[in-house]
């Protein structure tokens, strides 16, 4: 149901004394001459579900192509014409509301020759002097081309926000690609000279090549398509470790308060994920205040059991255009210091894992971040066994990547940790490779690739391999394995770009648990 905003005051007019005095002093040729020429369709109903109509002006016809007669004929007519996808609501708000209440509504209507018409109403309840509805007065008004410009207008305000997007990511990305670029020239240059003490230059491209997956990760936060490992943690536990790393990123002249209650505030999160959107929502509030200040960060409850994290800074505050772009991606007033992707990403982190973020600003006084999070009802699991970060038994795994550079570069870090791979390049060539295998540990497996998707060949090896634990890696969410589900909570998981050691250790996390 949806109300506008702004309401034009059929109630006041219909119902004042000034027009009934002007009713009486006006023939009844002139008052019906000024209803029919209004730009709306008016109405006079009986109170109650079903009753009759009594009047309805001709504009009917003008508007929907039927005849008053119609309406007249039929207590149900807008039900009638009513779009198919607004009924439902309709008859709800009706049943909420009750019949002789006054109702402000938006809805479309189909024209006789199937033109949709969204119509604002508004209806009003005429009642005796004990209170007892006489009748209903109510009316249409055509806001069809209103609502497509304010479409157009949201449509156009997207695609500026995409361009900005699109033109961020392609300064970012044309930096590192030149800095990836310049390293590798430098490497090969030293290697074709015959100096083998090219480490230093490989280093630094691979360290450039890691600020690139910074950068993706970041996007993908952004647009809420990365893939989340929610664990139950209690929110106060995560301020406290984060606390001294905060305080370093703040600096000398900047305090820092925390107010964490008594009470554990437990939240089903990405723990990783709301580290970083504490640090970037931190170091922005830190921003604010070049000559110094105060962030305070509070865990609390909302009066509806939200889980809540604020952070409120004392710098400069924002104006109302400001506020109004502040999550937007690469939207910075940092200059060429600010990427403008810290609170877009933080946004996408939060919308992602269920919750909303609402700013609190005023110029000259600060601002407030706070960001509410579903309440987990659980306390958080304590793990049975830990893994030993020397623990690396060799392992026969079943790599699946369709992407042959990827398929290269993973089967090199998995041999490098001492394993056995068959590299498969799609998942009809995984169950093919199943023969004259005796054993397979661990599936390591892309979610999305032609033919079979990773979760379909994996459902078909285990019926050959029950006992075979399966990791997956994915770039991106976007799929029909993640919509659908094929991907349940708590299944393993790594996300690309990933290093050699970052995929041995989840590696051997899969292995022992």
């Amino acid at each position: 149901m949806r109300e506008p905003a702004a309401r034009w005051h059929f109630a006041a007019m219909v119902t004042s004394p000034h027009v009934e005095a002007a009713h009486g002093e006006c023939s009844s040729s002139i008052f019906r001459e000024l209803i029919e020429n209004l730009p709306m369709v008016t109405y006079v109903d009986r109170p109650g579900v079903g009753a009759p109509t009594l009047y309805v002006s001709p504009q009917l016809e003008e508007m929907l192509g039927y005849p008053g007669e119609c309406w007249l004929a039929d207590p149900y007519f807008l039900f009638s014409v009513l779009h198919a996808d607004d009924r439902e609501w309709m008859l709800e708000a009706r049943r909420s509301r009750g019949d002789d209440e006054d109702s402000v509504l938006t809805f479309r209507v189909v024209a006789k020759d199937g033109r949709v018409i969204t119509v604002q109403s508004e209806r009003v309840v005429v009642r005796d002097e004990d209170g007892v509805p006489k009748h209903v007065l109510g009316y249409w008004v055509d806001i069809s081309e209103r609502v497509q410009f304010e479409q157009e207008l949201r449509q156009a305000q997207r695609l500026e926000a995409v361009g900005r997007l699109a033109g961020g990511i392609a300064h970012d990305f044309n930096n590192l690609l030149l800095g990836i670029r310049g390293y590798g020239e430098l490497a090969l240059a030293r290697l074709e000279r015959g100096d083998v003490d090219a480490a230093s230059d490989i280093r630094d491209l691979l360290a450039v090549v890691g600020r690139a997956g910074d950068l993706t990760r970041q996007l993908l936060a952004f647009a809420r398509r990365q893939v989340l490992e929610p664990e139950v943690v209690d929110l106060r536990e995560v301020v406290t470790e984060m606390a001294k790393l905060l305080c370093r990123l703040l600096g000398e002249k900047i305090d820092l308060e925390c107010t964490l209650g008594d009470s554990p505030v437990y939240v089903d999160v990405d723990r990783s994920q709301l580290e970083q959107v504490l640090v970037n929502l931190v170091v922005n509030a830190g921003d604010a205040m070049p000559d110094g200040g105060r962030v305070a960060i509070e865990v609390a409850r909302s009066s509806s059991g939200e889980a809540v994290l604020r952070v409120t800074d004392t710098g400069a505050g924002m104006d109302e255009d400001t506020a109004a772009q502040v999550f937007d991606p690469f939207f910075t007033t940092k200059g060429l210091e600010g990427t403008g992707l810290g609170l877009a990403t933080a946004y996408g982190v939060i919308e992602q894992s269920g919750g909303r973020v609402v700013l609190d600003t005023q110029v000259g006084v600060g601002s407030t971040f706070a960001v509410y999070l579903p309440a987990a009802q659980r306390a958080p699991e304590i793990s049975a066994s830990a893994v030993r970060a020397d623990d690396n038994p060799a392992a026969t795994i079943l790599l699946v990547e369709d992407e042959e550079i990827v398929r290269t570069g993973v089967t090199a870090m998995l041999e490098r940790g001492g394993h056995r791979v068959i590299a498969c390049a799609d998942g009809l060539a995984a169950l093919d490779a199943e023969e004259g295998v005796a054993a397979i540990d661990l599936i390591l497996s892309d979610v999305v690739m032609p033919g079979l998707n990773g979760p379909q060949m994996v459902e078909r090896m285990r019926q050959v391999f029950p006992a075979a634990k399966v990791l997956y890696m994915s770039g991106y969410t976007d799929d029909v394995a993640l919509r659908t589900g094929a991907l349940a909570p708590g299944t393993a998981f790594i996300q690309k770009p990933f290093s050699g050691d970052e995929l041995l250790g989840r590696v051997r996390e899969v292995l022992a648990a």
